[in-house]
């Protein structure tokens, strides 16, 4: 992302972070179980390879170096399916409330938005190290029996260490510099959904577009991948930052929420009674007729 983009959001959620109430909490909900699955999938044993020690295990028991692999892979895919489930009703919902990665990019920008007030730019600066920590170390038990930090030589401890340090240098300069960027450009798995998601399904929609939309675009300027929320059902013309080009903004669009949430805002400040967009079900065609109508007419001046 462009740092002029970047500067635009972060100015708007300085803005409006304090006011948020509609998912914030329900975001952090979201990301403390998937850290908490991939923690306790190798603590239970229910599957790990163990590269230094030869500790393997599959379902609670101890095993070969085959199976215990043959395990992890097996996990691996069974979380991939059931994330690629939630994604043909829910579309790329996951990459917006799941995703470890991405909330790693939502971190960073609070580290930077909080500099002018010391407290909570040291808050939030603990809080993101002591979550990048908390993700490392899950990837690392994966491959490690994690009883290394209590009984380990000073040989075992100084490569895990070592090895944790540069996950979590890697997860660092993610946070601080390339954060939603790699959503729309590196994610394997955020562009593979991107590809198969349904033409329908759960996703962010307006209510009556026309007669309720302001046309204020603090949803565009908030959105973490750059979209206009309110022509989502157009094709994405201007996709240079794109893994995949010339799709619909749905396909693009992460399901956070950011958007809706500083939508309710502004129609609280407008006092408008109608909240223009929104979460919904099988909402294709209802975005901003009046975009959809400048875009269609751009799009046929310059074909």
């Amino acid at each position: 992302m462009q740092t002029k983009k970047i500067q635009k959001r972060e100015k708007m959620l300085d803005k409006l972070w304090n006011k948020r109430d509609g998912f914030k909490y329900l975001r952090i909900f979201a990301i403390t179980i998937s850290n908490l699955i991939l923690l306790a999938i190798p603590l239970l044993k229910f599957a790990r390879v163990d590269l230094w020690r030869g500790n393997h295990y599959f379902l609670m028991r101890e095993t070969t170096v085959v199976y215990g692999l043959a395990g992890v892979i097996g996990t691996i895919l069974s979380l991939y399916l059931f994330t690629f489930a939630t994604n043909f009703f829910l579309r790329r919902m996951f990459c917006g409330w799941g995703c470890p990665v991405g909330f790693l990019g939502r971190l960073g920008e609070k580290v930077d938005i909080s500099q002018k007030d010391k407290f909570w730019y040291i808050f939030h600066l603990i809080s993101g190290g002591a979550f990048s920590a908390t993700f490392a170390i899950s990837i690392m038990f994966w491959w490690t029996d994690w009883r290394i930090l209590i009984d380990g030589t000073p040989k075992e401890l100084g490569i895990f260490f070592g090895i944790f340090a540069t996950i979590l240098m890697i997860l660092y300069l993610h946070g601080k510099k390339w954060r939603f960027t790699f959503c729309k450009v590196a994610c394997p798995i955020g562009i593979y959904y991107s590809v198969v998601s349904k033409d329908q399904g759960f996703t962010v929609y307006y209510n009556d577009p026309d007669e309720t939309c302001t046309g204020c675009t603090a949803c565009e300027l908030i959105c973490p991948v750059d979209l206009n929320p309110r022509t989502l059902d157009l094709k994405v013309k201007n996709t240079d930052e794109n893994a995949v080009q010339e799709m619909l903004g749905h396909d693009y669009c992460l399901n956070c929420g950011d958007c809706v949430d500083v939508c309710h805002i502004q129609a609280k400040v407008r006092n408008k009674e109608t909240i223009p967009l929104r979460f919904g079900w099988n909402n294709k065609g209802r975005s901003y007729k009046g975009e959809c109508k400048s875009k269609q007419l751009e799009t046929e001046s310059n074909p």
